[in-house]
């Protein structure tokens, strides 16, 4: 499978106020199985969900609409080794 590397170390974030949003809980619902320490890191900018989201969709053959290119195509087109 693919790794996906933090980037960790002495590195302070600011972190800005956003406004409270909507979202579809059937569609994002996965997100509240998330651990404190995952959402923490994210919110720090630690790790990047797109990032992962990126990873999991080469990982799976799709492109960024998710249409089928092959696993291949995708890793050449996504990932660099």
């Amino acid at each position: 499978m693919f790794r996906v590397s933090r980037c960790t170390g002495g590195m302070k974030t600011t972190i800005k106020k956003v406004k409270s949003i909507s979202y579809d809980v059937d569609k994002l619902g996965g997100i509240q199985l998330l651990g404190n320490d995952v959402l923490t890191a994210v919110a720090r900018g630690e790790m990047d969900l797109n990032q992962i989201a990126i990873n999991h969709l080469a990982g799976r053959g799709l492109d960024e609409n998710g249409a089928w290119i092959g696993f291949d195509k995708a890793k050449e087109r996504f990932l660099e080794e």
